[in-house]
């Protein structure tokens, strides 16, 4: 869900019915803020793990790794880059800190801002949606929100905010080494050993990467990634004249009753029935 308070302003809500891996780009010339809406729920971003009492920022243009668990919504208010350091200017001190944090995801434990952030935005969603004044000005709303996030963020600062990491951990590092080395083996297996050489990296450490940075092992997110592809190639009309067997063999599923059932367990659904929605 989306909602824009005028042009430099705007608020979005993502739910997860599933484990979900992204990666997204930020806007080149605005800052996100982003929050988890659900109480002891976990997202993961840019290998640390982020929770009710926590916030992350991502930099215009920086690139945010987003791992989200079933179930789990998260919050981003999008500010443009003019807007959020003007709003700023009277903490020299954080906007000196935005302005550093350049390519770097910054995710720091803000309970009380986190806590702000969240009510400010049900607050702005919710006068939107039923203030005719506020809804015929939502130009003045974001102005509002903005500046009530910034003197949040400020209060937070001065109380000390705790830095849960701003580079990439190394095991997830690792971990996107490997997902950009496999993107496109559609193979039923990969040759670790052979993995393993070419990226100088032991199978522990291929390993101890997964079990940090993804929901399930090294074979199983592989396999579900190929689910997934077949998923799209049969959903795609350009392929209706492709049997489901010949593109489960193109992805690498060369028993019929194994895709089957996997695909079923992935998805709650069996492959004949997303091919039937093309018709």
């Amino acid at each position: 869900m989306s909602c824009f308070l005028g042009p430099n302003v705007s608020l979005h809500i993502e739910h997860a019915n599933q484990a979900l891996q992204q990666t997204v780009v930020g806007a080149p010339d605005a800052y996100s803020i982003g929050v988890v809406l659900n109480e002891d729920t976990y997202f993961r971003a840019n290998g640390q793990n982020i929770g009710c009492e926590d916030i992350f920022i991502v930099p215009p243009g920086c690139t945010l790794h987003l791992r989200s668990p079933e179930d789990g919504m998260i919050l981003a208010v999008i500010v443009s880059t003019k807007t959020f350091e003007r709003a700023f200017s009277v903490a020299p001190a954080v906007a000196d800190w935005l302005l550093s944090l350049r390519d770097i995801v910054a995710c720091c434990r803000a309970p009380t801002f986190a806590q702000r952030l969240r009510n400010d935005a049900y607050n702005a969603l919710k006068t939107n949606a039923l203030d005719s004044r506020f809804g015929q000005n939502q130009t003045l709303l974001g102005e509002i929100l903005v500046n009530s996030l910034v003197s949040s963020l400020i209060l937070e600062w001065g109380n000390g905010v705790e830095f849960l990491g701003a580079k990439l951990p190394r095991s997830f590092s690792r971990f996107l080494a490997i997902q950009k080395h496999t993107s496109g083996a559609t193979a039923n297996t990969i040759d670790i050993a052979a993995m393993s050489e070419e990226l100088s990296l032991s199978r522990r450490s291929i390993q101890y990467a997964y079990a940090q940075e993804g929901t399930l092992g090294f074979g199983a997110y592989q396999r579900l990634l190929r689910l997934h592809a077949a998923r799209r190639s049969l959903s795609n009309p350009a392929n209706t004249d492709k049997s489901i067997g010949d593109i489960a063999a193109e992805f690498g599923f060369l028993n019929w009753s194994h895709f089957g059932e996997q695909y079923l367990t992935a998805f709650g659904e069996r492959p004949s029935d997303t091919r039937s929605r093309l018709n």
